[in-house]
């Protein structure tokens, strides 16, 4: 029976090693910081169209979690 500190569960529900959880996490911080950019100059540069920034926003995010999660 593996304990809580030998295995992840991942976004879809299945069961990881921590290692591999880890490293897949420390794979995508690069694209998760470019992401967290991406969504800075957005709220910066917004023209108040409150609309197309949500709809920009999870396009985003999607994209993002699409791009980490694209082995699961």
């Amino acid at each position: 029976t593996p304990h809580y500190s030998d295995v992840a569960v991942t976004i879809a529900g299945e069961r990881k090693s921590i290692q591999e959880a880890n490293a897949r996490l420390i794979a995508a911080a690069p694209d998760l910081l470019a992401t967290l950019s991406q969504i800075e100059r957005l709220s910066r540069e917004a023209d108040g169209n409150l609309v197309n920034v949500r709809s920009m926003l999870g396009d985003i995010a999607r994209a993002a979690i699409t791009r980490a999660t694209k082995g699961d």
